[in-house]
């Protein structure tokens, strides 16, 4: 580019080169990352890939796509492209990286002709388009902060929806261009873009839905800055108003129930509604204060507002936020590419960040939302090179450093126990870091030192899973652990067990259940059952299902056979999960309770009977017929 650029017509190779290379550019950026393991909840969501293997046919799918929890629409688009990398579990990390990144890429394309398409609306020259398009997809794609979107392989389920607002944008826009001189054909690519779109989005991930919101928002800016075309007051009724009062109404109706579920949470609505203001200017911040080393997964540590001056930023952001917003709204008409990058950014966060007792801070949401949010810097940009060529060294400045940082942070993610070290030391307030390092030392031999971890960590967290593993980690070397014991008791009379503290909960049943850990093992295995059993967190499901199983298995390590058996059978009834009970008979067989272990059997068996085409359930009900026919062996 040079002085004579704003007046000349750019050559379409040309800037289809340059396209090439920025996309070229961003996947070598990532390329270090291809090396990383799974993080975080990947295996969690994952794992439900063994699924699949368990059935034949398209059962297996279906079957497949409801064994995954991680939204109320099962996001069966997102949940389906996994078995693109791989139908078996365990797997290997690098193919499901390589396709998020692929994902990334295509999305950056689709920004870029999505760009063009807007510009073309807002009446800018055609030989201006492509150049402010390349800039504005060039600072998108090779942004260091989404690398915690592209390569955390779950948030698969961040991109998709991105990829489908992105066509759906574009189609709309198609639709503005074509509506005039062929209705039929604007009408179909309005079908398209808000009706196929949208529900493609919804189904990758529920944020998805708000689509048509987003059109709507687009639609009001352009008709405010007298765009080239326009759609007429029927056709946006029907497909942009309707739709958006629809799923407005529906949000609202569903209020209730997300306010419910914040029992599952250890922090309120009132607290949460505080908090987003500051959580959406930390996305800012990170937006356009670019650095290769953020919080990443470990996101934990970020404090709740309790008022609006606790702490006082909290106050500070809502002023903040309001003032964006209200600018915006003002400005459509005199700047419509600021007010579309603002607009467009709070609207896309309306899901994840008021309402529903999501987690408070994930990098990951910001994906979506920030489509727009450099636009306005493209411009700015591109039209600073008539003035001065040293606009020209800044954006080359500005896509080395983003391009550079993106290749610091993709290494760091290629290497999970250098990600997790880095991370835990520079954001100590994330507890998820501080025991994911700890329990790395741990793996590696060194289990003084991450004790010590643990113990200065308990010192400024009140957090039951540090408590959880220095018992753990204690209990490994035969250290005494009734202190710290007695400590988890008196912490769990006022904090909540979470889903989160689940794993360290069963490490601790197990090594109490089989070790001598305290002066007495089992007694102290049964008092933490109970004081869990009378915690806020016992409501929860995962924890309750736990819960539900080692009270009963403790009952059974006491000699209380006939309640263990009692509570085995409701137990099986609840949760249905037939392995614990084929373990839990042959628990009562080694302990020579065999009428025990064949009522419990007989019950399995006809559970099992009634659903006998799953393979695993199969498997299951071979081996409770083999454990039937022991036992009536062993009583001959």
């Amino acid at each position: 580019m040079n002085s004579r650029l704003k007046d000349s017509i750019p050559n379409p190779y040309i800037i289809r080169l340059f396209v090439f290379i920025t996309l070229i550019i961003t996947f070598f950026a990532y390329f270090p990352g291809l090396s990383g393991d799974f993080i975080f909840d990947d295996a969690s969501n994952l794992r439900h890939i063994a699924v699949y293997n368990q059935y034949n046919g398209f059962d297996a799918l279906i079957k497949y796509v409801l064994s995954n929890e991680s939204g109320v629409l099962k996001r069966p688009i997102s949940t389906l492209s996994f078995l693109l990398n791989s139908t078996t579990w365990p797997a290997n990390a690098y193919y499901f990286k390589l396709t998020n990144i692929i994902i990334h890429l295509i999305n950056g394309l689709l920004l870029y002709l999505v760009t063009c398409k807007l510009l073309i609306q807002l009446n800018f020259k055609a030989n201006q388009i492509k150049y402010i398009a390349l800039i504005h997809m060039s600072i998108w794609l090779l942004h260091p902060y989404f690398v915690s979107t592209t390569l955390y392989v779950v948030q698969r389920m961040s991109m998709f929806p991105a990829l489908f607002v992105l066509i759906g944008i574009y189609l709309y826009l198609k639709a503005r261009e074509t509506v005039i001189k062929n209705q039929v054909w604007g009408i179909i690519y309005l079908i398209l873009a808000v009706g196929l779109c949208t529900l493609l989005a919804t189904l990758s991930k529920e944020n998805g839905i708000i689509l048509p919101i987003l059109l709507l928002v687009i639609e009001n800016i352009l008709n405010k800055s007298n765009s080239k075309n326009k759609l007429n007051k029927n056709l946006k009724l029907i497909f942009l108003i309707l739709p958006s009062l629809i799923i407005t109404i529906a949000f609202i109706y569903k209020i209730p129930d997300f306010i419910e579920n914040y029992n599952l949470r250890e922090f309120s609505i009132v607290e949460r509604l505080l908090t987003q203001p500051r959580v959406v200017m930390t996305y800012l911040f990170h937006l356009f204060a670019p650095n290769y080393l953020t919080e990443s997964v470990y996101t934990d540590g970020f404090i709740v507002s309790t008022s609006l001056i606790q702490p006082l930023s909290t106050l500070l952001s809502i002023l903040f936020v309001l003032t964006l917003i209200i600018f915006a709204i003002m400005k459509r008409k005199s700047s419509p590419l600021i007010s579309l990058s603002i607009l467009f950014f709070f609207t896309a966060l309306i899901i994840e960040s008021t309402v529903v007792p999501l987690e408070i801070y994930f990098e990951h949401r910001s994906y979506l939302p920030s489509l727009f949010i450099f636009l306005p810097l493209s411009v700015f940009l591109f039209n600073g090179i008539k003035y001065s060529k040293i606009y020209m060294i800044i954006i080359s400045a500005i896509i080395f450093y983003l391009s550079l940082s993106t290749y610091l942070r993709s290494d760091l993610w290629g290497n999970n126990i250098k990600l997790i070290t880095v991370t835990s030391l520079k954001f100590p307030e994330s507890v998820r870091a501080t025991n994911r390092r700890a329990s790395i030392l741990f793996s590696q031999g060194h289990t003084s030192i991450a004790i010590k971890l643990l113990d200065n960590a308990a010192q400024s967290h009140p957090n039951l899973t540090i408590k959880l593993n220095i018992i753990k980690l204690k209990c490994s070397i035969k250290q005494s652990i009734d202190r710290d014991f007695n400590d988890l008791l008196q912490s769990l009379k006022y904090q909540s067990v979470t889903k989160d503290d689940r794993n360290s909960l069963i490490a601790i049943f197990n090594l109490l259940s089989t070790s001598d850990c305290t002066k007495d093992s089992i007694m102290s295995y049964h008092k933490l059952v109970q004081a869990i059993k009378h915690n806020k967190g016992y409501n929860n499901p995962a924890i309750k299902s736990t819960l539900d199983f080692h009270e009963a298995y403790v009952l059974l390590k006491m000699g209380n056979y006939k309640q263990a058996l009692k509570l085995f059978e409701g137990y099986l009834i609840e949760h249905s999960n037939f392995g614990d009970i084929i373990y839990a008979s042959e628990e009562f067989m080694k302990l020579n309770q065999n009428q025990q272990a064949l009522k419990l059997l007989e019950s399995l068996q006809i559970q099992l009977t009634q659903n006998n085409h799953n393979k695993s359930k199969i498997k299951l009900l071979d081996k409770t017929q083999s454990l039937l026919e022991k036992i009536k062996q062993l009583n001959l």
